[in-house]
């Protein structure tokens, strides 16, 4: 009898967690959604960089898409983000999704604003600008939601002229590999033996 007990259990303990790791929009929003840090990653090898990351949720009220606030800087520098940017997430099918990029009109207004999303409702989504080929397919596979840039993706940061992401999403951990290149391959900043292990505080 006990043993019989023990195995339902076990079943439905697996079959419950099965369930809960389905891959969908909301479950992408949430592992995405949150402050991120390096610092581990940045202690244990001289190589990466202790990075700050954070992701808001804005504009919630439409529920067939997901918008974040993003924002990245040195975590000696936290005033002075590197990177602000809108993430739209769509999901086209089950187990695969799109990572739109848009810029910011004035990033000066909005650094800090992962503690004030309300700042978001006086912008306009057209007001937006729309990063052709930054773009993210992603898709979900063992529990991960990986992916890269489609396209060139234009920067004018550090000298590069073309930017490229690979990215996992973990459940408590984003891997993002950003890395800058000339139009000739040359990359030119960036980690070049992987990419930042972002711990989710």
């Amino acid at each position: 009898m006990i043993l019989k007990f023990a195995t339902f259990i076990i079943a439905f303990t697996l079959a419950f967690s099965g369930v809960a790791q389905q891959p969908s929009l909301e479950l992408l929003a949430s592992r995405m959604t949150g402050s991120f840090s390096s610092k581990a990653q940045a202690q244990a090898d001289t190589n990466f960089l202790d990075i700050s990351l954070k992701m808001t949720r804005i504009w919630e009220e439409q529920p067939e898409v997901v918008w974040l606030y993003v924002e990245q800087a040195a975590a000696k520098s936290l005033k002075k983000p590197y990177l602000q940017r809108i993430y739209q997430l769509v999901e086209l099918e089950s187990g695969k999704y799109v990572l739109y990029v848009f810029d910011l009109p004035d990033h000066q207004q909005y650094i800090g604003a992962h503690k004030k999303p309300k700042l978001f409702d006086d912008i306009s989504i057209e007001e937006l600008m729309f990063l052709d080929g930054c773009q993210i397919g992603l898709h979900y596979a063992k529990g991960v939601f990986k992916g890269t840039t489609e396209a060139k993706c234009p920067t004018n940061l550090g000298g590069a002229s073309i930017a490229s992401n690979y990215v996992e999403i973990h459940e408590n951990k984003i891997v993002s590999w950003d890395r800058g290149w000339t139009e000739e391959g040359k990359q030119v900043w960036g980690p070049v033996l992987g990419g930042h292990e972002l711990l989710k505080k």
